[in-house]
């Protein structure tokens, strides 16, 4: 059943069919977690292209002036971009301890966790693009926390639809473009 190994191979000697069951268990539900959490970070590592220009399109159709070039090279971009994947993973490992820590806490933890990555997720697009620092990105979205949590919130719930999930990404970053140009009038 669970691609059991030919007689003789010496690799299920021993070993408890209980004990693999719940090996294979605990292996399937930590690799759909991973997917889960590594979903939209992959995602927008190889969709950034698409991203940047759908999000500079979005802008210069909504308010008729282009971006302004953006000062981060590279290696500047790269960086910021490690610095916000370690605040995300600093965000969820800190709702996977509170569930650990205190289990009622730990699903809502955790969906407040992925709503609000998820949201940081999408309208860090457009402030990349404006060349903000991780800092200057986060100071615009606490003085904004509602919107970015109701943002982030809508985001969240139509990636968990199948099918739609696939226009969410191109459709979180235009609605989160046109959020932080709301947001700056």
């Amino acid at each position: 059943m669970w691609g059991e190994s030919a007689a003789g191979s010496g690799s299920n000697v021993g070993v408890p069919d209980d004990l693999k069951y719940f090996t294979r268990t605990i292996a399937l539900i930590f690799s759909l977690l991973l997917g889960y959490f590594l979903y939209l970070p992959m995602a927008r590592i190889f969709l950034a292209p698409l991203s940047e220009a759908l999000s500079r399109k979005t802008h210069l159709i909504k308010t008729g002036e282009p971006y302004p070039k953006a000062s981060l090279g590279w290696g500047r971009a790269i960086l910021e971009g490690l610095k916000l994947v370690a605040f995300q993973a600093g965000i969820i490992f800190a709702a996977l301890i509170a569930a650990i820590a205190f289990p009622p806490l730990g699903a809502p933890a955790g969906i407040m966790a992925a709503v609000f990555t998820c949201g940081l997720d999408f309208m860090d697009v457009p402030l990349s693009v404006r060349g903000l620092p991780l800092k200057s990105k986060l100071g615009i979205i606490f003085r904004n926390k509602v919107l970015a949590f109701g943002f982030g919130f809508a985001v969240y719930l139509s990636l968990l639809i199948p099918i739609v999930n696939l226009i969410s990404l191109p459709a979180g970053i235009i609605g989160s473009t046109l959020l932080m140009d709301t947001i700056e009038e």
